[in-house]
């Protein structure tokens, strides 16, 4: 008994430090060919265009994929039981499989009104500038849509099934941190004392949630 609940227990160890990587990962990956985009760009006006475009592409994009990634979840659920399927389930709603099909599909009117909303402003901008001429990446924005959508769907239908709140945001804190470092490793990012002094109180407050009988030994607390 005492053995399979330690396997077990180290199966869903390693199994959610799989996820927090890919979760990572994607993560990295999105921001990154955000960079690359947004670093086309050739002034002041010029950028606010680039990222507002962008963020336009990205919504459009994330729509689509969650547009398929719905049609295949209704299939299988007019296929075969609702059993597996609901492990996606957010925390506040897993009681039904219908509430991971609701959750997408609210993720997916959002990303539709958001890009409907932007639209004004982008054509805001093209007036400020007084050119129609903007500066971007169709590849590096398809491929950041896709990263943004895929670590979005993994961090709402995945790690908080495995998470409370407080630890999901905890884990988004240190993933942040190492998206961060990863940047300053290829030379991506240049550390100056704000970004140090924002760091130490990410750490700290990282300290703080995962050693609080050792820091607050007050019992409550």
């Amino acid at each position: 008994m005492g053995v399979d609940c330690r396997r077990q227990n180290a199966t869903t160890a390693i199994f959610g430090v799989c996820w927090f990587l890919f979760w990572t990962g994607f993560s990295f990956g999105a921001h990154f060919f955000t960079r690359l985009t947004v670093g086309l760009s050739t002034g002041y006006l010029d950028s606010w265009l680039t990222i507002t475009a962008l963020t336009i592409c990205q919504l459009l994009i994330g729509y689509t994929v969650l547009g398929a990634l719905l049609l295949v979840l209704k299939r299988k659920n007019r296929s075969s039981p609702p059993v597996g399927v609901r492990n996606i389930n957010l925390k506040l709603t897993h009681n039904i499989y219908s509430s991971a099909i609701n959750k997408l599909e609210f993720l997916q009117t959002m990303s539709w009104n958001s890009a409907m909303f932007l639209y004004p402003v982008l054509f805001i901008l093209f007036g400020a500038q007084g050119s129609l001429a903007i500066h971007i990446s169709l590849v590096g924005t398809l491929i950041s849509g896709v990263f943004h959508i895929t670590y979005t769907v993994i961090s709402t239908c995945v790690i908080l099934k495995y998470t409370s709140t407080i630890g999901h945001a905890t884990c988004n804190l240190l993933k942040r941190i190492l998206v961060a470092i990863f940047f300053f490793l290829l030379g991506k990012t240049v550390i100056s004392s704000s970004n140090w002094v924002m760091g130490m109180i990410m750490l700290i407050r990282l300290v703080i949630y995962f050693l609080p009988d050792a820091l607050i030994p007050i019992k409550g607390w």
